[in-house]
């Protein structure tokens, strides 16, 4: 297998870095296709790029391809995928994978059912002081037991301004949460424990008048070391974009990726200054980084992360999450249950994932 054949369908804002990403790649990497339902978009990006444009269609009868990234809105991602992976070909389908959590088993199932690879994106886990966190939890930096994270996450919500469909509840699924959230509930799975209960939710509009979407989110879960994480989305957020610390019972960790930087602060607590490192001018980007993650793992016959599973677990912790926000006798909803854990069984028996979780449990690493 020499490079990975592409196909992209959507090209709006996330679907053209998908689209930058692939072409600055080469060597590893080639993008032969490209789907739209804007003809006159995709016929200008064909012409600039040298890509040939079909219609979905006639890409479900094409086989010179390897890998299908869906950047669509996201309540057409089910549909997308199911076709697809009905014919055999491999998904890279954007965060969230989906907007239900009966959709998302559909898919996983589907996934199972044909032996296709479903991988969702997850663009924060390769911000440089991500990966830099990761070496250090890896080293038992911050001790054999996490206590607590909390993270916040968003931005200004101007996409709410250009792009229709993110203020249309049937076509994104939910506020902010799901939109930047999913983020933060992705990396508390890989870094930390899974999310087991959600104790508290309060959603707000603050700025934005949005027909059943949230323009900010304040959660409590959790987890299943009975830790807990404070999770704050925001689509009024001006400092942009994530933060988040990990407290363990031997050190902490801070990871600083607001305006467009890239730091990361370390220590032991007590009297001891914290160690601070500046990765923003880290010179590889992150796109091209969950590529080359992508393709190495694909190559070598690993199941490319973050998983299926996983992007039904985020989806699911998620939509709970929004009923919880409903619920009024102040008992902590259930996150995680024997269906879940079935379908994780079901699942590592039939992929092989390298190094699914980062996760803390004596000192050892599933």
């Amino acid at each position: 297998m020499d490079r990975i054949r592409f196909a992209l369908i959507g090209v709006g804002g996330f679907g053209l870095k998908r689209l930058k990403s692939v072409l600055r790649n080469k060597d590893i990497a080639e993008l032969r296709y490209i789907v739209d339902t804007d003809v006159e978009k995709v016929r200008s990006l064909s012409k600039e790029y040298g890509i040939q444009y079909i219609t979905f269609d006639e890409l479900l009868g094409k086989n010179d391809y390897d890998v299908t990234i869906i950047a669509t809105p996201n309540a057409y991602h089910e549909e997308l995928t199911i076709k697809l992976l009905d014919r055999g070909k491999d998904v890279w389908c954007e965060k969230p994978m989906t907007i239900s959590i009966d959709s998302a088993r559909r898919m996983v199932m589907k996934s199972l059912e044909t032996g296709a690879i479903l991988k969702v994106g997850s663009n924060p886990r390769y911000f440089p002081n991500v990966r830099r966190a990761i070496d250090l939890l890896k080293q038992g930096y911050v001790g054999d037991k996490v206590l607590f994270f909390r993270g916040w996450i968003g931005n200004e919500g101007l996409h709410l301004l250009s792009k229709d469909w993110y203020v249309k509840k049937d076509l994104i699924g939910g506020g902010t949460l799901l939109d930047n959230g999913v983020h933060l509930i992705d990396l508390i799975r890989y870094l930390v424990y899974e999310i087991t209960s959600c104790y508290s939710c309060k959603l707000f509009n603050l700025k934005y008048n949005l027909e059943g979407l949230e323009d900010n989110a304040v959660v409590i879960y959790g987890l299943a070391n009975d830790g807990f994480s404070i999770v704050h989305s925001s689509w009024t957020e001006k400092s942009w974009y994530m933060y988040f610390e990990i407290h363990g019972n031997n050190g902490y960790i801070h990871v600083d990726s607001r305006w467009s930087k890239a730091i990361i602060k370390y220590g032991k607590g007590g009297d001891n200054e914290p160690v601070i490192e500046d990765l923003s001018n880290y010179p590889r980007l992150s796109y091209d980084l969950e590529l080359e993650d992508f393709i190495k793992d694909y190559k070598d016959g690993y199941h490319p992360k973050p998983t299926s599973y996983d992007g039904y677990r985020a989806v699911k912790v998620i939509m709970l999450t929004y009923l919880s926000a409903t619920n009024t006798n102040m008992m902590p909803i259930k996150l995680l249950n024997n269906e879940d854990y079935e379908l994780k069984s079901m699942f590592f028996k039939k992929f092989d994932v390298r190094e699914a979780y980062i996760r803390i449990d004596g000192g050892q690493y599933e």
